[in-house]
């Protein structure tokens, strides 16, 4: 069945085209491998300075989740 995993890389850019770097950084980055690997081929996401922000985004990510899978409860 049709589904983004499976949708050819050009169909996923034109997708892309229509959502603003923001929206792609917090909405479609880490969705699945498939997608981060296509993202980050994405011209246009290449050329902008939301590249770094990504960067900085992933490792709050990241802290967040060590911190949650080392807390006992959550708050």
């Amino acid at each position: 069945s049709p589904s983004l995993a499976n949708l050819p890389v050009e169909l996923v850019y034109r997708i892309l085209d229509h959502l603003k770097p923001y929206i792609i950084l917090i909405s479609a980055y880490n969705v699945c491998v498939r997608l981060n690997s296509i993202i980050d081929t994405y011209q246009p996401y290449q050329e902008n300075e939301l590249f770094s922000l990504r960067e900085i985004f992933l490792s709050v990510f990241d802290l967040h989740i060590i911190s949650l899978a080392n807390s006992t409860r959550l708050t």
